[in-house]
């Protein structure tokens, strides 16, 4: 089962066969190959997802500035996890660690220095 995990290129992940037979009739070499099996049947039809570490945040801003940072921020792969809008607009972003200057340069551009920046905890979060 692990050799078949990691000739898939895969880390992290748990497999597990259920055997509802009790029986010796495969023998432990087709016990190998039917758990072997079973597990590359699953990675086949697997959606495998790559995490990557960023750094959540939420920046506050007027709604004028929103649409623009939000664009901007998909344009560069940066996550946008959320969106609060009420009297000015909360975004949850997603971003690698070492684009975290290029986001506050952004948004004091965008907002010229108006919005409030909050850095959160370091996150995987799923590449999109």
């Amino acid at each position: 089962m692990l050799d078949a995990l990691t000739s898939a290129g895969l880390s992290d992940v748990v497999a597990v066969v259920t055997r509802y037979f009790g029986g010796v009739l495969l023998g432990a070499g087709g016990l190998t190959r039917a758990y072997r099996g079973a597990v590359a049947e699953a990675i086949a039809v697997a959606r495998p997802r790559t995490l990557v570490l960023r750094r959540l945040l939420e920046v506050r801003l007027d709604y004028a500035a929103a649409a623009s940072l939000e664009a901007q921020a998909r344009r560069r792969g940066w996550a946008v996890l959320d969106a609060d809008y009420a009297a000015d607009v909360g975004l949850r972003l997603g971003v690698p660690q070492s684009e975290e200057p290029e986001l506050g340069a952004l948004v004091a551009e965008l907002t010229a220095g108006s919005a409030v920046v909050t850095r959160g905890a370091l996150d995987y979060l799923a590449e999109e």
